[in-house]
């Protein structure tokens, strides 16, 4: 099954059902994996969500035009938008958009929400990983 990569904004969408069984979920191959990701970051769509709560992104360390001050308040207005249902836009999967989940899942909670960042170690260096918590305080 071809999704388009610029809409396949989470790759959970690439879970099918399995024509066998009515209840089975056929899972994506690792191939599907990285066509589906490499695809989108040919785009420059760095980031895909997997689920709800996981961000995957590629090359991170790489300087992108999205990660600005007029970014993080595009992202800022529309999370808010949405979550008063005053007709807020999806957004493309971006690490200001997971940021403003998990505030506003503080908010709601009132429990403590973490982010914990995997990767390959890279040369120390400012990264987006930086922008992101300095976002959140």
């Amino acid at each position: 099954m071809a999704h388009d990569p610029a809409s396949l904004s989470d790759l959970t969408a690439l879970l099918g059902s399995s024509p066998k069984a009515a209840t089975a979920v056929a899972i994506p191959s690792a191939d599907s994996l990285v066509h589906a990701l490499a695809a989108r970051y040919r785009l420059d769509l760095a980031h895909t969500y997997c689920g709800d709560s996981t961000l995957v992104t590629l090359n991170p360390n790489e300087a992108k035009a999205d990660v600005s001050e007029a970014s993080k308040a595009e992202y800022e207005d529309r999370a808010y938008r949405r979550r008063t249902s005053a007709g807020g836009d999806d957004v493309h999967p971006h690490p200001y958009d997971l940021a403003c989940r998990v505030y506003y899942t503080l908010r709601r909670t009132a429990e403590s929400q973490s982010i914990v960042y995997s990767c390959v170690p890279s040369p120390p260096r400012s990264s987006p990983r930086s922008s992101r918590s300095q976002f959140l305080n």
